[in-house]
């Protein structure tokens, strides 16, 4: 089979571009991950001078895969014992909202497609929040570990319910819920073999030594955990990125030592991401959107704002549980936040089209919408947070505990 590689080496020119042009042009505020997303629409449909192939289409999934790591890995359950019921009755919340908008948006000719709409609506893109939180340099705060935790039941509960109710190997919801488990049975066993295996100071002493050769045997044994739990996960009939998402989650948890937040393979694993793998999978997300479907429904341009409102409603209002624990400003910006929602838009749509849910307007509208969520959203809520980001402070001292 022969392939070519000049749609990638189109995305690479993209997603070099991308950053450089948000720098250029400060004014616009608009985030790298959007401008790469808005190039492969141009580039893509509306130019028509790349088009999906077969390298694209793998490494926009394997993209996909590490964005949901990367963003596991963020993710410290430790830091938010005490909070996780409120942050999953925000959640819960949500979901309530979602069912009443997405039937209201869709009660027209649209009904059938209305619960996969709300699963979608009631998710927040945690790869996308948490270069945000970066840039703003909350991470390490209160503020920023309640808000990637709320992101992340928001972006796994969805990703559940859509397996669960909406399987494309046309599995009944009670099949699905029992491959569930299983699924959850091969993580606990999976977390329990590399506590075994990390506990040998021979094996880490190999690792050690061999991390900075040639080999990079510390990444490589990363990628095998990565891509085992997603192989688990896609031969269980779930979407790929539940099983990388999963493999993020345990291998932070795992990191007694703190080995993971070593500088030197950080940037190694931010360099495969974030520089190479999911630039792939924001552009490619560009390529794929049916512009001209939409184009050609003008009646379906109009849910795209309505979704756009949707999204701030549905994840923007039960912020309001948080108020007692941050102050204005910051409880307005973990809404606008919480609203961001694209990649998980991007997977409903695909999946959606596949089982005859959506139509093909209706699903380019939803990407749309997710690509407007990101170009609004963060940028009002970079503005709103405080210049200097408050100091680290106990959870017990805001009251958390």
């Amino acid at each position: 089979m022969d392939f070519s590689f000049g749609g990638v080496f189109a995305v690479s020119v993209i997603a070099l571009g991308a950053p450089l042009l948000s720098r250029v042009i400060p004014k616009l505020r608009v985030p790298a991950v959007a401008l790469e997303i808005l190039l492969g629409m141009l580039v893509g449909p509306i130019l028509g001078w790349v088009h999906m192939d077969t390298p694209l289409d793998v490494f926009g999934e394997v993209g996909l895969a590490f964005l949901l790591f990367l963003g596991g890995l963020e993710i410290d359950l430790g830091a938010l014992h005490g909070r996780v019921r409120t942050i999953a009755g925000s959640w819960g919340l949500s979901c309530l909202i979602a069912l009443g908008c997405a039937y209201a948006i869709f009660r027209i000719d649209h009904h059938d497609g209305a619960l996969v709409v709300a699963i979608a609506l009631s998710s927040t893109s945690l790869g996308l929040v948490v270069p945000v939180l970066r840039e703003a340099r909350e991470t390490g705060t209160p503020f920023g570990r309640t808000l990637l935790g709320s992101s992340s039941v928001a972006e796994f509960g969805s990703l559940v319910l859509l397996s669960v109710f909406f399987s494309t190997t046309g599995a009944s919801p009670g099949t699905e819920i029992f491959l569930l488990c299983v699924f959850a049975i091969a993580v606990v066993l999976g977390g329990l073999t590399l506590a075994r295996v990390t506990m040998r100071t021979s094996l880490l002493r190999t690792l050690d030594s061999l991390a900075d050769t040639s080999s990079q045997l510390r990444v490589r044994g990363i990628l095998v955990v990565l891509f085992g739990f997603v192989a688990v996960a896609s031969s269980l009939g779930f979407e790929a990125i539940l099983g990388s998402f999963a493999a993020g989650v345990l291998l932070r948890y795992l990191d007694r030592d703190r080995r993971l937040e070593e500088p030197k393979l950080k940037n190694k694993i931010d360099a495969l991401g974030y520089g190479f793998l999911v630039p792939m999978f924001f552009v490619t997300s560009g390529i794929k959107i049916d512009v001209h479907s939409l184009a050609s429904s003008p009646q379906h341009m109009v849910l795209v704002p309505l979704l756009v409102l949707a999204m701030l409603l549905i994840r923007g209002v039960p912020v309001v549980l948080y108020r007692h624990w941050f102050d204005r400003r910051h409880v307005y910006a973990a809404g606008l936040l919480s609203a961001t929602n694209l990649s998980f838009m991007v997977i409903v749509a695909t999946v959606g089209t596949e089982l005859g849910d959506l139509d093909a307007p209706s699903a380019a509208a939803m990407v749309l919408a997710g690509v407007a969520s990101v170009v609004i959203f963060p940028p009002i809520a970079i503005g709103v947070l405080p210049g200097d980001p408050p100091l680290e402070a106990d959870w017990d001292e805001l009251g958390m505990s």
